[in-house]
Formats: structure tokens, C-alpha cells, sequence
């Protein structure tokens, strides 16, 4: 039992004040519990009343950040993965979340390579395709998706695709 029905109050405004902000898991909310230097008993006991009234729910959780993550900064599995993981997120939540998105990893690397490709077009087939590998390798897309999409990459250079020179003699 926490050590006051205060601390116990205290514990849970703190908590509501933090999910104001955005949701949270259940990792990240112990965290902020801790680092305000509640006892072990007190976290347990918020925890699990924020678990009932479902203000806490790693489930719903990781599918509101899969959500948000693909429409605000789209990524690759590994990196949606790597992100809910060290948020504390079961293996087994990430997995399921993921499968429920549907996430069509090649048409988002596609569209996510032509967008970067185009800022890179005086570069370099080269090394035009080489950023655009690095930066799908970055947003978590495997080397097998990047390699496959850069290879399907094409964009015209800037000198191919300026304007026509003029023909001689004219």
C-alpha cells in the first residue's frame, strides 16, 4: 500500500497531467513515476488503476504511434519495431499491431525514394541512389526493400531533364 492515500492522489494527478500530452505505455508511465520519486508500492498501485480505467494501455498505445508514425514521418517495420520496443512494448503487441496496419513496406519505400530522390536530381545516378539507400536504410526499411526499390529508381538527371538546347545553325 502506498505510504498515504496522498501520495497515492499525487501519484495519479501526475499521471493524468503526463497522458494530457499524449498516450503513453505503461514503461514510459513507471519512468515518470520513478523519476518523481514515488515508491515502488505507489507506482504499482497507480499503474494498476490507470490499467482499469484503461488510461494506460500498451495495445492501444502502439497502434495510435504506428498510426501517427505513418502519416506524420512514414518508416519501415524495423524502425515502428525498434521505436515500440524501447517505449516497452511486448514483442507480441508490436506484432500484432503491425500485422493489423497493413503495412505495405515496397509501395512506401517507393513513394518515400521518388520524394528524396528528387531533392538529390544534380547529383549522380550513383550517388543519388546511394543517399536514397542510406535514407530508407535510416527509416527502418530493410536492405532487401531498399536495394529492390533503388534499383526501380528513376529519375532523370538535372542536365536530362532542363530545357532543350537550341539546334546549331538556327
Amino acid at each position: 500500500m502506498p505510504r498515504s492515500e496522498d501520495e497515492l492522489e499525487q501519484a495519479k494527478r501526475q499521471l493524468i497531467r503526463l497522458l494530457r500530452y499524449r498516450p503513453r505505455s505503461l514503461l514510459e508511465a513507471r519512468a515518470h513515476l520513478r523519476q518523481r520519486g514515488h515508491s515502488n508500492r505507489t507506482i504499482d498501485a497507480v499503474l494498476a488503476w490507470a490499467e482499469e480505467s484503461a488510461l494506460v494501455d500498451d495495445q492501444a498505445f502502439a497502434r495510435l504511434w504506428v498510426a501517427d508514425r505513418l502519416a506524420r514521418r512514414p518508416s519501415g517495420k524495423a524502425l515502428l519495431e525498434r521505436e515500440l520496443r524501447e517505449k516497452g512494448v511486448s514483442a507480441e503487441i508490436i506484432e500484432r499491431v503491425l500485422a493489423e496496419a497493413g503495412l505495405e513496406e515496397e509501395a512506401l519505400a517507393r513513394e518515400l525514394a521518388a520524394e528524396r530522390a528528387e531533392r538529390y536530381r544534380h547529383l549522380s545516378e550513383e550517388e543519388r541512389r546511394a543517399r536514397v539507400f542510406a535514407f530508407l536504410r535510416r527509416r527502418g526499411f530493410s536492405s532487401r526493400v531498399a536495394t529492390k526499390v533503388v534499383e526501380e529508381l528513376r529519375v532523370p538527371t538535372q542536365a536530362a531533364s532542363g530545357p532543350p538546347h537550341p539546334a546549331e545553325g538556327d
